[in-house]
C-alpha cells in the first residue's frame, strides 16, 4: 500500500508491505511483523513507539541470544550489523534509488 501526504494518529499503523512519503505519525503504535520491509520518505514521527511482532521480534530475540550466548564473538557479530545499519545507503542518482528514503525502497 502506498501512502502520500496521510496523517495518521492516534492508531496502531501495521507497516509491512507499504510506502509512506511525506507523511506525518502523530501518537502512533508503528508495527512491523517481519514482511516486506517498508519505505518512509520524508516521513516526521511525533510522539510514537515502534513494536516488532512475529518475524520481526523473532529476528531481535535471535540477536539478543547471539549477544549475550556467544562471547564476545556473538557481541561482534551483533555490533556488525549495528555498524552496517548505522552507515548510510549509497547516494544513486537513477530515479528511484534511495535518495532520502530513511528506510527501505
Amino acid at each position: 500500500m502506498e501512502h502520500v501526504d496521510a496523517n495518521f494518529e492516534d492508531r496502531v499503523e501495521l507497516v509491512d508491505d507499504s510506502r509512506y512519503e511525506r507523511c506525518t505519525f502523530t501518537r502512533c503504535r508503528v508495527t512491523y511483523r517481519g514482511g516486506r520491509i517498508p519505505a518512509f520518505v520524508d516521513c516526521h514521527m511525533v510522539d510514537c513507539t515502534w513494536h516488532f511482532e512475529e518475524a520481526a521480534e523473532r529476528t531481535l530475540r535471535m540477536m539478543h541470544a547471539i549477544y549475550h550466548g556467544l562471547g564476545g564473538g556473538g557481541r561482534d557479530v551483533v555490533e556488525g550489523a549495528f555498524t552496517s545499519i548505522r552507515t548510510p545507503p549509497p547516494r544513486l542518482e537513477a530515479p528511484g534509488a534511495f535518495g532520502r528514503t530513511a528506510i527501505g525502497d
